[in-house]
């Protein structure tokens, strides 16, 4: 049985993997998509989580330009840094997380924050790590519609009236337009 030590601890066993086969297993068990793309802008390798992510089989992926995995108008974008990437030229979106549009087999786009950093393998590859944000956009999106909508009637709440009416009467003032606002109080509503 192989062992590792822990940085201070005692040996701990490694459950008979080794190596590759170990690194394979961990990656493998990635919940994000995790994606290597050569200096070409190809695909290398997949784990499980960007099979699934993004619809496509592992040998499917293999090859393909990672621009490809991207909706517009990022992937005009992505396929520019891959190109710089190529002629050795620093990548300035690097090691930061960005919020994209996928796109996945069956052609649908889907929100995704993607980080591409880059890794010396020997060779120069980028490391793409991609996670869908869908839940996240959609509760986002929840929230921002409680914030300025009355849940009751379903019309704006009293603060994004307010808000409304400052812009209406601003754009009033500098095109000198007139406007009108019409109040209408309902005794005893709840």
């Amino acid at each position: 049985m192989a062992v590792a030590q822990r940085f201070g601890g005692p040996e701990v066993p490694t459950l008979g993997l080794d190596g590759e086969a170990r690194l394979y297993a961990l990656l493998g068990s990635i919940s994000d998509a995790l994606i290597t793309v050569d200096e070409r802008g190809a695909i290398e390798s997949a784990n499980p989580a960007a099979e699934l992510l993004f619809g496509y089989a592992a040998v499917d992926l293999e090859g393909r330009s990672f621009a490809a995995l991207l909706a517009d108008p990022h992937r005009d974008e992505y396929a520019a840094h891959l190109r710089d990437f190529a002629h050795g030229t620093s990548v300035r979106i690097l090691g930061t997380a960005r919020e994209v549009h996928g796109r996945r087999g069956d052609g649908s786009s889907f929100p995704v924050e993607l980080t591409l950093t880059e890794a010396d393998l020997g060779e120069r590859v980028l490391v793409a790590v991609a996670r869908d944000i869908t839940e996240r956009k959609r509760a986002e999106e929840k929230l921002r519609h409680l914030a300025d909508f009355d849940a009751l009637t379903g019309l704006l709440n009293r603060r994004r009236f307010e808000q409304d009416l400052d812009k209406y009467i601003a754009y009033s003032a500098r095109f000198g337009t007139g406007g009108s606002v019409l109040i209408v109080d309902l005794d005893n509503f709840r």
